[in-house]
């Protein structure tokens, strides 16, 4: 029985985890004049349960797609094939891909129908389409006429005419001898980098969570650390500042009792686990603490007891300079491995 893998294949380059284990590769031939040659890795079965699909996409995007011919390739054999480019006009610098795909016709006992085998792109040469011309200006004869319309005004001259919204100020549509152009004029398109006040609102505003307690940065205008609860625990979940976005702290398990946190210690030694902190208490949260590393290098935390929070909960603010007490109550340390290690 075949094993579903997903691999991508260079030309003349067989990655070492794909086609070796995948039941159908394709290799290029021709990829400029869309020539293939799809082989059959089976050794007992034809390719005839495999259903196959081309998709190209220009930068990214796809463009145009069909079906694959049905192959009965025999094991061990390779049969060719052919894909019909449409006829498009690349912008300068445009990359094309074709991509590969096989999915299985039927039902078996380990997958369903339409359970997809597997996948490889490769890229088209530039030659394979035509490259779009840049138009060049020329001069318009005549004076524009300038025509107010229900929804704005259209200005036209020598067969070509725009229309500018009313309301927006902005070009509404572009054309040339009655031929639609444009569509709709520029519109605002801005983009920042991710903060950590977005993934604050991302919890609090869309996933149900709300801040149980934060730290404060030296500066009092951000936030060094913050606790976050879905629920009646103190915390489940924790973000510190970091200079990487997305980067989560650690998730917590809330143990019944502080002997059940020094059982989950002596678990940890005896498997090996790596300690961060603890065991100790918290000032923010209250919590009786330990914090470990999972094998994926993930920080967690084992805690018993803290207060009860509620939705309706007033945020507990600790200023930048009490972050040593509010972490490490007993010794009022800020561990060096706390704000400096995430996942």
């Amino acid at each position: 029985m075949s094993r579903a893998r997903r691999w991508i294949d260079a030309p003349g380059d067989l990655t070492d985890a794909g086609p070796r284990r995948a039941p159908a590769f394709a290799v290029q031939r021709d990829a400029r004049r869309g020539r293939f040659r799809v082989q059959n890795r089976r050794w007992f079965t034809d390719l005839s349960d495999l259903r196959g699909t081309w998709t190209l996409l220009v930068d990214g995007e796809p463009v145009a797609e069909g079906a694959l011919p049905v192959f009965r390739t025999a094991p061990q054999a390779r049969e060719d094939f052919n894909v019909r480019y449409p006829a498009l006009a690349l912008p300068s610098g445009a990359e094309a891909h074709v991509t590969f795909r096989f999915f299985t016709r039927k039902a078996t006992p380990w997958c369903a129908a339409g359970h997809e085998m597997a996948w490889q792109q490769h890229a088209v040469p530039s030659g394979a389409f035509r490259r779009s011309r840049p138009i060049k200006p020329s001069a318009v004869s005549g004076v524009p006429e300038v025509a107010e319309t229900a929804g704005g005004w259209t200005v036209s001259a020598g067969g070509l005419s725009f229309e500018v919204d009313r309301a927006s100020g902005v070009l509404a549509n572009f054309r040339r001898d009655d031929r639609l152009l444009i569509t709709c004029g520029p519109q605002l398109n801005v983009w920042r980098a991710a903060t950590d006040n977005d993934g604050l609102k991302l919890f609090t505003e869309v996933l149900g969570f709300y801040l149980v307690e934060r730290v404060l940065t030296p500066d009092g205008n951000g936030n060094a650390a913050i606790w976050l609860s879905c629920g009646q625990k103190v915390h489940d979940i924790a973000f510190a500042e970091y200079p990487e976005p997305g980067k989560l702290h650690h998730c917590s398990f809330l143990m019944e009792s502080w002997e059940q946190v020094l059982r989950a210690g002596d678990i940890m030694s005896m498997s090996a686990v790596p300690v961060d902190i603890g065991p100790t208490r918290h000032g923010v949260t209250r919590g009786c603490t330990i914090y470990a590393w999972d094998p994926s290098g993930n920080r967690f935390e084992t805690f018993c007891g803290g207060h009860l929070p509620y939705p309706d909960y007033e945020t507990m603010t600790w200023t930048f300079d009490n972050f040593g007490q509010g972490l490490d109550y007993p010794q009022r340390k800020l561990h060096e491995t706390f704000l400096s290690v995430v996942s």
